[in-house]
């Protein structure tokens, strides 16, 4: 009886969930916003100053995802080892300090390592206002759960940013800090190839949901085994969402006009 009356009560818990993102989901959809706010977000002023502003987070989403391209390169070409760092170290060891103990040897990957936190404290930063304000426009459905990726996810480069170095062990407790950050990037990707409906971004839709299904699948391998591949397929899961972010300001760029 007590375990019928758990499986009941945790039954009726998530059918009140559901109900609840329901009604959410259809405020903002069944046009009861729009209702409500339409007179001030058709006004010319908020609509030439939401266009702008949209236009602006399109350069931006470009920025970052080449910006990101170029702090790696540049702190790999700065390293000890050269360019075998893409095959040998994860991108966490490129953002460690010097002096930081990596399975109890002390790390001198690079002295650049200040060049990779930036890049991730930009992309973290800039990438929450570019879902939030520009790619929400651009998708139907899943805002929600789109919205609580993207901030989850921005949240974490933030997050891996703050790294500080001192005892660090490989496939610990930081790497899968990691991976859960690059996880919720693809799944995000995923969410917002399901809640686009506009033909003419088609394509973007296709390589949202494509990309997003094979980023998650590098990163699980990464989580569950293959440890001796971890910077090759971490690398695949992160590199498919900065690929994203440009690809998504030229998206947005093209909705927009």
């Amino acid at each position: 009886m007590t375990s019928t009356k758990r499986k009941y009560s945790i039954n009726k818990y998530i059918q009140f969930i559901s109900k609840k993102y329901q009604s959410i989901e259809q405020y903002f959809t069944n046009g009861s916003f729009g209702v409500k706010f339409y007179p001030l977000l058709m006004s010319p002023f908020v609509r030439v100053t939401n266009k702008l502003l949209v236009r602006m987070l399109a350069f931006l989403a470009v920025f970052i995802g080449i910006d990101y391209f170029a702090a790696e390169l540049i702190t790999i070409v700065f390293s000890n080892v050269g360019f075998l760092a893409y095959y040998d170290h994860t991108i966490l060891e490129l953002l460690l300090p010097i002096g930081s103990i990596v399975d109890s040897q002390t790390s001198q990957l690079s002295p650049l390592s200040f060049v990779m936190k930036a890049t991730f404290m930009v992309h973290g930063s800039l990438f929450l206002f570019i879902y939030l304000i520009a790619v929400n426009q651009m998708i139907k459905g899943f805002r929600l759960i789109g919205s609580m990726a993207a901030i989850f996810f921005s949240l974490g480069m933030i997050l891996i940013y703050s790294a500080q170095g001192g005892h660090y062990t490989e496939g610990g407790l930081q790497n899968l800090g990691v991976s859960i950050t690059f996880l919720l990037g693809n799944i995000m990707m995923i969410v917002t190839g399901i809640g686009i409906d506009k033909p003419f971004l088609r394509k973007f839709k296709l390589f949202s949901l494509i990309a997003g299904g094979i980023g998650i699948i590098a990163i699980g391998i990464t989580m569950f085994g293959f440890t001796n591949y971890l910077a090759i397929f971490e690398r695949i899961s992160f590199y498919l969402v900065v690929i994203w972010d440009v690809a998504l300001g030229f998206a947005i760029l093209r909705y927009v006009r």
